[in-house]
């Protein structure tokens, strides 16, 4: 009888979390496929559903935008090889070559690991660590703003708060989303300035050398070309 056994062979550290995981099988691939065929356009959460969670060892763990990024690189890197091709025009004008070139991931992907941690403002200190609970965090911010969701994720992330010596730690989310909405903006302003420029980040960007003329044509990928080729 043929048995079939669930690993996760990878790891990928974000901070201080490690993401077991494996690459693509072909029930993933169907999986894809059905769904594109069902659907007209795809929200983030199909794919996230149809091409994250099967591959990873902790259904529930949380991932900001720049790492669940960096995730879906790293599977397709063990699922489909480290590079992709590209076919693009050389910006200089005495050239406009046509390039048709393969590009490795490593040369473009620049990830920058989340540094959250705790901040101290005035009176009160606090204390960030990881969200606890995905699935919730996707039902608090779905159909929700940018900034909605920023603030949504930023409070879930909340452990403690010191203030005025006195530890904070037992309250419930909507407790903590109220003391938020209460705070002087001089304050909250410092706190989202520090939440923001500490979170992981993750940019695109290559440099491709034209082979025929030599310039040196700088991309930034909104989106990777050719992601899931052969698909």
């Amino acid at each position: 009888m043929l048995k079939t056994v669930e690993t996760f062979p990878y790891e990928l550290k974000f901070g201080k979390k490690t993401v077991k995981f494996r690459g693509w099988k072909t029930r993933d691939e169907k999986a894809y496929l059905i769904l594109t065929e069902s659907k007209e356009e795809l929200e983030d959460k199909d794919l996230y559903d149809t091409l994250v969670i099967p591959c990873i060892e902790n259904k529930t763990m949380y991932f900001t935008d720049a790492e669940l990024q960096m995730l879906i690189i790293e599977i397709r890197k063990k699922s489909l090889g480290e590079s992709f091709d590209v076919k693009y025009i050389c910006k200089n004008d005495k050239c406009k070559t046509v390039n048709d070139i393969q590009v490795q991931f490593d040369e473009i992907v620049d990830f920058k690991n989340d540094t959250v941690s705790n901040i101290k403002i005035d009176n009160m200190e606090i204390f960030f660590g990881e969200v606890k609970n995905q699935t919730l965090l996707q039902e608090r911010t779905k159909n929700k703003t940018n900034v909605e969701k920023l603030f949504i994720e930023m409070v879930m992330r909340i452990e403690k708060l010191i203030i005025d010596d006195t530890v904070e730690d037992t309250f419930t989310y909507d407790e903590i989303t109220e003391y938020i909405d209460d705070l002087d903006t001089k304050v909250f302003d410092k706190m989202i300035a520090y939440y923001t420029e500490n979170l992981s980040s993750i940019s695109l960007r290559g440099h491709l050398m034209c082979h025929r003329c030599g310039h040196d044509n700088e991309f930034i990928f909104d989106e990777i070309p050719n992601f899931l080729a052969g698909w």
